[in-house]
């Protein structure tokens, strides 16, 4: 069994693209955890507070930004967050920095969660905690946060996003409505869309990226999955739900299903996110000295890799072996092979527009 292989289109396959992040398995994470607890408590214990202080004094002196408007009503903003407290701390001030009436839910299950559950760190702003001993996926927060969605629609983010100018939820939420689909996507960045399209070769499924449907509105293509951040009709999504037995590669597998089962789903152009995963660095010397305690690693649980040794590759070993049973074997595939083609990239921008559109 093998994580999804890069190809050239070609049918040559290239070096496996990684997960994000080797993600422990419960039977593993407590061991972890505890063996690395005293080498970071104090780093952790200090982005925590500096967190706090910063959504404290955004809520102190919150800025002045027009009301979205009526629409903001129907949609609830979603964050999975864990062990990365300023980057949840950053994620919810961008959002009121846009955004500042409408209801936001972050699911935080991390060993300290950064707020108590149902506390209120702003107005509208309420956090939800999970145990940490039951098990941290993203598929699991991810479903605990649609299941308490008071609204007809969410817009999901990860916690290493920033809402932009160029956030266009109005937009989005119009062509949902407008259109029947269940799930429109944005852009993770300035650069490039997450659309891609499944393809049947042999046993296996390729993924390829920047490849449609067709136009199914000016600037959107129809696809089969898109990036981390969309918005999507709550009752659709609950119908799919995230795998929460998986630790790796729970985001191709909620869109294969997806698709599978009928859901519309297209890529917006012009609307996107900042991603920027350096985002526990802080100002001054302190801070940088806790950037490099706590490294972004390319995965949700990086502060339990920072021993590195045969501990992290057996739990790597075992979360490929629960990729291989809940998502291969499950869809009836023998593997999800990435395929990447420049031209298709290029086709895309010049049909949809590039996500900032400044940058044209």
């Amino acid at each position: 069994m093998r994580f999804p292989a890069r190809s050239d289109g070609r049918g040559r396959r290239c070096v496996p693209a990684r997960a994000q992040g080797d993600i422990a398995p419960e039977d593993q994470v407590r061991k972890e955890a505890s063996r690395s607890q005293n080498d970071i408590a104090g780093a952790a214990g200090g982005l925590r507070a500096l967190a706090r202080r910063e959504l404290q004094e955004f809520a102190a002196h919150p800025p002045a930004v027009p009301d979205e408007g009526e629409w903001s009503r129907r949609v609830t903003l979603l964050v999975k967050t864990f062990e990365r407290p300023r980057c949840a701390s950053r994620v919810v001030c961008s959002i009121r920095r846009h955004f500042p009436r409408v209801e936001v839910l972050v699911c935080d299950d991390s060993r300290e969660p950064l707020f108590e559950d149902g506390a209120q760190p702003l107005p509208g702003v309420t956090w939800l905690t999970l145990d940490f001993d039951r098990g941290h996926t993203l598929g699991a927060g991810r479903n605990y946060l649609v299941d308490r969605t008071p609204t007809p629609f969410f817009f999901l983010l990860d916690d290493d996003h920033v809402v932009t100018a160029g956030t266009r939820l109005a937009d989005m939420l119009d062509f949902l409505e407008g259109h029947g689909y269940d799930i429109v996507g944005g852009a993770q960045g300035r650069e490039e869309y997450g659309a891609a399209v499944f393809e049947q070769d042999g046993d296996g499924v390729r993924q390829v990226f920047h490849r449609h449907h067709g136009e199914v509105a000016p600037g959107v293509v129809r696809c089969d999955r898109v990036s981390n951040t969309f918005m999507a009709r709550t009752e659709a999504v609950q119908r799919v739900r995230w795998e929460e037995r998986v630790y790796a590669n729970e985001h191709a597998d909620f869109f294969l299903r997806a698709s599978r089962a009928g859901l519309l789903i297209a890529q917006m152009g012009g609307t996107w996110v900042d991603h920027d995963r350096r985002c526990e660095q802080a100002a001054g010397l302190w801070g940088r000295l806790l950037g490099d305690l706590l490294p972004h690693k390319d995965g949700h649980y990086r502060f339990l890799r920072l021993g590195g040794d045969g501990q992290t590759r057996a739990a790597a070993r075992r979360a490929r072996e629960l990729y291989r049973r809940y998502v291969l074997e499950k869809n009836g595939v023998r593997d999800i092979v990435d395929v990447d083609r420049a031209r298709d990239r290029r086709a895309l921008l010049r049909l949809i527009g590039p996500p900032d559109p400044a940058r044209r």
